[in-house]
């Protein structure tokens, strides 16, 4: 894998966001995460890119909100991560709680 985890977040929750994803990539974590806003090509499809996040990811990280709930594209990214994880037999994705919301019933 390129990395130990991919984030799925809305853009909206960007500030707490980059701040896990700072943590994680930090000591004593020094992890190697997708972050859209950071790793994402340029002028590839939004969808592409998300295959690519979850197929090169050991783990996805599912930031949960309800920012997240009412997000197409976190939709889209908890479809194709549900779907590894169906596929693979294994338990790669990891939902983070940020605020309360309903837990979507694929988790």
């Amino acid at each position: 894998f390129s990395f130990d985890a991919f984030v799925s977040a809305n853009q909206r929750d960007f500030a707490w966001v980059n701040r896990l994803v700072h943590q994680l990539e930090s000591p004593p974590h020094n992890l190697k995460i997708c972050f859209h806003h950071r790793d994402f090509k340029t002028g590839v499809p939004i969808t592409d890119n998300i295959t690519w996040a979850v197929a090169n990811s050991r783990k996805i990280l599912v930031v949960l909100s309800k920012n997240f709930l009412v997000s197409n594209w976190c939709k889209v990214e908890l479809r194709a991560a549900v779907e590894k994880a169906m596929r693979n037999d294994e338990h790669c994705v990891l939902p983070i709680l940020k605020s309360e919301c309903v837990i979507p019933t694929e988790l």
